[in-house]
């Protein structure tokens, strides 16, 4: 995984949504992520809404096959950029970032599934599919937004001019961001990919040569994010410090956040356009006909 150099500033940085991952104790009969942030307001809704108001191009949920029909219904194929709408534009038109669900693939279930796999399995599908269109639309970054990561959307949106820079960025809180085990977000490239992805994948191949039973060689999967992603480098990179900020991946974290005096809100008008995009078959085209 190489980009092309094109300048200081990114021309495509891809969004990634992990959901797939070891569950969490909420005990809840559906996915962890569909959990409530707001009045009909999801956590994966509150994640994939982060990456369009980051100015991401393009937006990747990575999840199991069997949630994703859940997720596709409640998500959709596309939002609208907020920042877009924002914008005085003589034609009203509004920017539209699509929405992409990969899939985990069959060998890693159950083997190394865990939230730092889909994050780095997610950046490695984006850039394998975008590699086989063309190279001007490679990502030049990678930016992580987790559902069990709550951070206010105004320190997003004053720092998407930082974000769209080539340098990497940390959002912290309290001095610790992802390299500590935050579920908070973060920028990532091609070469910081290739270190995290070595560290799964060099456990998981000392894990398969040791002498342990094939039922208990699924160490990989229960990596946590902090074991995985230490390895990145915030000397070099902007960190920025959030005012507040609430790491819902435990049921004693959630009830706080939920507890506190911080209200998530739903941007109707940016969710607006979260639907599929219904292509005309022929009984539309035949009732479009009469209708003429």
């Amino acid at each position: 995984m190489e980009y092309l150099d094109k300048g200081e500033k990114v021309s495509h940085m891809a969004g990634i949504v992990p959901v797939a991952g070891q569950p969490l104790d909420y005990g809840f009969p559906w996915h962890d992520s569909l959990v409530p942030v707001g009045q009909d307001y999801l956590a994966v809704e509150r994640a994939v809404y982060e990456c369009a108001l980051a100015g991401c191009e393009s937006i990747w949920v990575i999840s199991h096959v069997g949630t994703q029909p859940l997720l596709r219904k409640r998500l959709g194929d596309y939002i609208t950029d907020p920042v877009s709408l924002k914008t005085i534009d003589p034609l009203n038109k509004r920017r539209d970032i699509s929405i992409f669900y990969v899939p985990i693939h069959p060998k890693d279930r159950d083997k190394r599934d865990c939230l730092s796999w889909s994050v780095l399995y997610g950046a490695d599908s984006c850039f394998r599919i975008a590699a086989f269109l063309s190279k001007w639309i490679l990502p030049d970054k990678f930016y992580c937004a987790f559902p069990y990561g709550v951070l206010p959307d105004d320190i997003i949106y004053s720092s998407r001019s930082t974000l769209s820079k080539r340098k990497n960025v940390f959002f912290s809180y309290e001095g610790k961001t992802v390299r500590d085990g935050l579920h908070i977000s973060f920028t990532f490239n091609a070469n910081d990919y290739k270190k995290c992805r070595d560290i799964i994948k060099h456990q998981t191949l000392t894990e398969w040569d040791s002498d342990l039973p094939i039922s208990r060689k699924t160490f990989s999967k229960f990596y946590t994010i902090q074991q995985v992603f230490s390895c990145l480098d915030t000397g070099n990179s902007s960190v920025i410090e959030t005012d507040w900020f609430y790491d819902i991946s435990t049921w004693d974290s959630y009830r706080k956040f939920m507890a506190s005096e911080h209200i998530i809100e739903k941007q109707k008008n940016v969710f607006l356009s979260l639907k599929r995009k219904k292509f005309p078959n022929e009984s539309d085209l035949e009732r479009k006909n009469k209708n003429d």
